[in-house]
């Protein structure tokens, strides 16, 4: 939807569920893994560290959310053609 909107609310709405999940998905994954999974014989670090690096671009998804919820409070609405 983010992708063939071209709309910025969009994007930021997917960023911030994509980070979402990428940050629960790597911490189960470590529950489950234990710290093998932080070493370099296990591939998971390398996924965990592309993930938080991705994630932190333009703001993690913590400051997303927060970003959002200001401009729904602010505005009053949700923006027109929204998929949330």
């Amino acid at each position: 939807m983010a992708w063939s909107s071209h709309s910025p609310w969009d994007a930021l709405v997917a960023k911030t569920y994509a980070g979402s999940a990428a940050d629960a998905t790597a911490s189960t994954c470590l529950q489950v893994c234990g710290a093998i999974g932080l070493t370099f014989e296990h591939p998971l670090g390398g996924y965990v560290k592309r993930s938080r690096i991705l994630d932190a671009l333009y703001g993690g998804w913590q400051t997303s959310v927060r970003h959002i919820g200001k401009r729904l409070l602010d505005d009053g609405h949700l923006p027109a053609g929204s998929a949330v």
